[in-house]
């Protein structure tokens, strides 16, 4: 009981010193951690807390002192490791901080977030192929982790081979709900389907999310030595320009249309089974619970929101009944429904 007791007192001490922190008073902040840390040692909580609070001074130094001890906790957690690697970064020792999230690595295996630090590093020296790479090792590690999905729609939208970046955006999305970053991909969304969506005479459409159609290589031969043509041409970028054939402009309610008639495509011609996306998957138990259309403005809404908000006004019954059915019904990412490039 008295040990329960001293625990709740550096509780109480924790919270406010977060409190003078998020006040500005630093230095009382961390004379209260100290306080919790006699009260109940051997918790990382408060190295924890007094590192971020050395953080927030810009004292790189001091802060990974700190975190060297939260590690070292037995009850510490991926994010000391993150952080320690932080501070270390920032005070300009790349090659310790990049141990630190190894080390991380080795004793959270299935940690998200320091496989996205191992990216961040990755691309600050411009090597994308190589933060590509540590983005979806996270993905596989940890897949309901949602920045690594953040990360890659970001890479890719501003690639040529932006299919990736719409379909890890709207994974994004899902798993991110109502944040700014949300918003950001919304947006970007939006802005890449009119740009790669056009018509060209009154009688075509032309789509370009991929450049990967133009070859194949040996690695393309099936087992049966047939090519197995490239998911972003086949699994997507046709369906997509057929699902496009009958609309004249891209606009939210073109899109919804588009997007609406992308599924029906994908399954009249096998690809649902031939390509399983999580995502797709996932739209499809949305339209059958009725809500696609709401579904379809929510994630295009930052790209148009005088657009959005007309279409608000005529539909907030089907907006409210959208908002109750997800509010219950999210996308869960796990093993099972996993979404790499490499898995297509």
């Amino acid at each position: 009981i008295a040990a329960q007791s001293k625990r709740e007192q550096a509780h109480d001490l924790a919270r406010e010193a977060i409190r003078l922190m998020d006040g500005g008073s630093i230095d009382e902040a961390i004379r209260k951690l100290e306080e919790a840390e006699k009260l109940d040692p051997g918790t990382h909580l408060y190295y924890y807390e007094i590192g971020f609070a050395h953080q927030l001074r810009g004292d790189h130094k001091r802060a990974a002192d700190f975190f060297r001890k939260a590690i070292k906790a037995g009850d510490a957690t991926d994010q000391c490791y993150q952080m320690l690697g932080n501070v270390l970064d920032l005070g300009g020792d790349a090659r310790k901080a990049h141990e630190a999230y190894d080390e991380g690595l080795k004793r959270f295996p299935r940690s998200g977030r320091l496989h996205m630090e191992k990216g961040t590093m990755a691309h600050q020296r411009q090597d994308y192929d190589e933060a590509i790479r540590c983005y979806e090792r996270g993905i596989e590690a940890e897949p309901a982790y949602p920045t690594n999905y953040h990360r890659l729609a970001l890479l890719f939208l501003s690639s040529d081979e932006e299919v990736w970046g719409m379909i890890y955006g709207e994974l994004f999305m899902n798993l991110e709900r109502n944040s700014p970053r949300t918003a950001e991909i919304s947006k970007l969304l939006l802005d890449t389907y009119r740009s790669e969506i056009t018509f060209p005479t009154d009688t075509s459409a032309h789509v370009s999310f991929t450049k990967r159609q133009t070859y194949l290589d040996i690695n393309d031969l099936g087992q049966d030595g047939k090519p197995r043509l490239p998911f972003g041409f086949m699994g997507y970028e046709l369906p997509l320009l057929v699902a496009c054939s009958m609309e004249r402009a891209i606009d939210l309610e073109s899109l919804d249309r588009i997007r609406t008639h992308f599924l029906e495509v994908r399954a009249q011609n096998g690809h649902d089974r031939a390509w399983p996306v999580a995502l797709f998957d996932y739209q499809q138990r949305v339209k059958e619970a009725g809500h696609l259309s709401a579904y379809n403005h929510w994630i295009l809404m930052k790209g148009d929101e005088p657009g959005f908000e007309a279409w608000h006004q005529e539909h907030q019954h089907e907006w409210d009944a959208f908002v109750e059915w997800f509010r219950s019904n999210q996308l869960r990412m796990t093993g099972e429904n996993l979404f790499l490039r490499s898995r297509l």
